[in-house]
């Protein structure tokens, strides 16, 4: 097995080292940068904006040509190419993915903090809320491309074909269950013949949102053990169940699949069937804009009398609202962020510094501004006039200022800890979640979030036997947690300085429990 895994691995080296030799431009004498990323519409002019912007800014002798490489925008890839020594010059990574802690480790990103003081885009130019993710010990690695904050967009056509009232930002959990039973029973009346519920108030609600009104996250207050068997994860588990099983208020996989999606795309069928109705609200971020605002008529439906129609989205009458809670408003936040790679020599490094600079600069930040591409990673831009009112589109007014209002005041970005790899923990607690959602239920609630649990224990304990260095930070965390537990059994409360995760910074200070 050894003796396949290594060559697979060469197989993989080989081919991503000749793919890198074919790009075009290796053999010019003109400098050729590579910026791996997505493969979203908008990379083009953000490069266009790139090369206008390196006219005025950058120092002639070091024009260079970016260019994008979505081909290799794989975890993968990344890695496999960076080891052998031929990594993108700038990659983007998703904070919440913790890929930027485990590069780091394998000490293929460079560490940006001295480029970014000297060039100007150090993390005092992005949110405060998005800071603790780009840095580790107070080295920074990373910049953002963009961030965001998960809000539901409404369909307020939908909402007033089926007599119900747009809910307030402070809607609790049991006004959420109230209001889309309302919705399925007028839906109901409207259409008797209806077999299967076929319009819902909501696409989803996101479980770590849930949890967290309840006082919990992923990790404890120091980052050594999960939280997966919290009577809270059992209770989210439990009425998501109910919601979806029982009242039938959440779409189930076979609602999703028994309504027509011929309009799904790289967003999946939640964006198509919050156009059509199907559901009055759609959880995402503001760059959604980025498809909806291709939408087109579609004259076939707008003759079928049995379903509303698709308009322009311009025409929609669309409003933002916030996920409902139970006395801590947040949402879940996050940023697309780029990190620079560490094999090449200075030179290379200090061209592809520009590129960050840039990032930080009005002319990037415009291009998320008019094209909605989530927020802008400098604050000052969400405070423009044509940030918050588009002129071109005005039924947009408000939506904008209510994402990053949501960023700035209530958004929570993922935690990441020294002894696990987040994307395990998200899989763990997913694992659980889609084990209770099985139909029939393959576990129980309480079941499915021991089994995270365990799992997640044997990851963390594996990892301190292959990384021995973590040990003496592990057992001081873990005497820390001790008294943090002991503290709050007691009443008492709790010094800020033993707290590593930021959501318990923010959740005891709202709860009057830090000292």
């Amino acid at each position: 097995m050894k003796y396949i895994f290594l060559g697979s691995f060469f197989v993989l080296l080989l081919s991503s080292f000749g793919t890198w030799l074919a790009k075009p431009g290796q053999s010019t004498d003109k400098p050729v940068l590579y910026w791996v990323t997505d493969p979203n519409p908008v990379r083009s002019s953000q490069v266009d904006a790139f090369h206008e912007w390196m006219k005025d800014n950058i120092p002639k002798e070091d024009h260079y040509e970016l260019r994008v490489d979505s081909a290799n925008n794989n975890k993968s890839k990344k890695i496999i190419q960076s080891v052998s020594g031929v990594g993108g010059d700038i990659m983007d990574i998703a904070t919440a993915s913790g890929d930027m802690q485990y590069f780091r480790q394998m000490n293929i990103i460079h560490d940006l903090t001295d480029l970014a003081k000297e060039m100007g885009f150090g993390v005092d130019k992005t949110y405060a809320s998005v800071a603790p993710a780009l840095q580790v010990d107070g080295h920074q690695y990373m910049f953002p491309c963009n961030v965001y904050a998960n809000m539901y967009w409404v369909n307020l056509k939908t909402l007033e074909e089926f007599n119900i009232q747009l809910p307030k930002d402070s809607w609790t959990f049991a006004d959420f269950e109230r209001t889309a039973l309302r919705l399925r029973e007028n839906a109901k009346k409207k259409f008797p013949e209806m077999r299967h519920n076929r319009y819902f108030l909501a696409s989803h609600i996101e479980e770590q949102t849930m949890m967290r009104n309840w006082g919990i996250d992923y990790m404890n207050e120091t980052l050594t053990d999960s939280m997966a068997n919290h009577p809270a994860f059992e209770k989210t588990l439990a009425l998501k169940h109910k919601w979806t099983y029982d009242l039938h208020i959440l779409p189930s996989s076979a609602d999703r699949a028994s309504i027509d999606s011929s309009e799904a795309t790289h967003g999946g069928s939640g964006p198509a069937l919050f156009r059509s109705g199907n559901f009055a609200m759609h959880l995402s971020g503001r760059w959604a804009l980025t498809q909806f605002r291709q939408w087109k008529p579609d004259p076939q439906a707008e003759s079928q009398e049995s379903k509303p129609g698709r308009p322009w989205f311009s025409e929609m009458k669309v409003a933002i609202l916030p996920p409902p809670h139970d006395g801590y408003q947040n949402t879940t936040a996050g940023s697309r962020a780029a990190v620079m790679y560490s094999g090449y020599d200075q030179r290379r490094k200090k061209l592809a510094a520009y590129f960050f600079k840039f990032l930080a600069s009005k002319s990037y930040n415009l291009t998320i501004v008019d094209s909605a591409d989530a927020i802008p990673p400098t604050p000052e831009f969400t405070e423009l006039e044509e940030y918050k009112n588009p002129a071109k589109y005005p039924n947009e007014k408000g939506i904008h200022e209510a994402y990053s209002n949501a960023l700035k005041e209530y958004g929570i970005l993922m935690t990441h800890s020294p002894f696990i790899s987040a994307s395990y923990v998200k899989t763990e607690f997913g694992n659980a979640s889609e084990s209770v959602m099985a139909v029939p239920s393959k576990y129980s609630p309480e079941e499915a979030a021991q089994i995270a649990y365990e799992q997640i224990s044997k990851r963390i304990q594996q990892n301190l036997i292959e990384n021995a260095g973590l040990n003496p930070l592990y057992k001081k965390l873990k005497k820390d947690q001790e008294t943090i537990d002991a503290l709050k059994a007691a009443g008492k409360k709790i010094p800020r300085a033993l707290i590593k995760n930021r959501f318990y910074l923010g959740y005891y200070e709202a709860k009057g429990m830090l000292e």
